[in-house]
């Protein structure tokens, strides 16, 4: 399958876009084994929605990832998972993401202007998501890494993600505190 994307990345930057936003995601869904109703489906399809997202497609991009169907605890959990991953591996669209969270926040407000279950429940996912980042032990975690073994390359980017994702978090957060 990353062949076929690699093979429409040929025809251009911008035929690229094209094919995104002429329903490219629902033609490139037919030809993975995975049903697009089963929860393996929906959270393919968040993952793809979310690879595909720039600043450019972002509105367009955002409604299509609220419609996938996150609609449970057990699924927006994974969709808060994949987001704040987002986030973290690419900081510089770290604003972009925070504004992912706010628009799913305010848009699963009640009319009543109360905070709707969804909205609750996402909110919640997303505070305890950022909290279980910032607790767990970077030490430990480097000194994991080192305890590996691996040769020096290796060992040096596995070293580099630990350190990017933990300044993209302090970023992220500091961009969804700033919405």
């Amino acid at each position: 399958d990353d062949k076929s994307l690699s093979s429409k990345v040929r025809f251009g930057f911008k035929d690229l876009i094209e094919m995104r936003l002429n329903n490219w995601t629902a033609r490139r869904q037919d030809s993975i084994l995975v049903p697009p109703d089963t929860s393996d489906g929906i959270i393919s399809q968040a993952n793809f929605i979310l690879n595909v997202m720039t600043i450019e497609t972002f509105d367009k991009m955002s409604d299509k990832f609220m419609k996938v169907g996150l609609d449970s605890e057990d699924l927006m959990k994974v969709g808060v998972d994949l987001i704040v991953s987002k986030a973290q591996l690419e900081e510089h669209f770290s604003f972009m993401y925070a504004d992912l969270c706010k628009k799913i926040t305010d848009q699963w407000v009640t009319t009543d202007g109360g905070e709707g279950e969804l909205g609750k429940q996402f909110r919640g996912l997303l505070l305890n998501r950022c909290q279980e980042e910032f607790e767990q032990d970077r030490e430990a975690a480097q000194q994991a890494i080192l305890d590996l073994k691996l040769d020096q390359d290796d060992e040096d980017e596995k070293l580099l993600i630990l350190k990017k994702r933990y300044t993209g978090h302090m970023r992220f957060v500091g961009e969804i505190y700033m919405k």
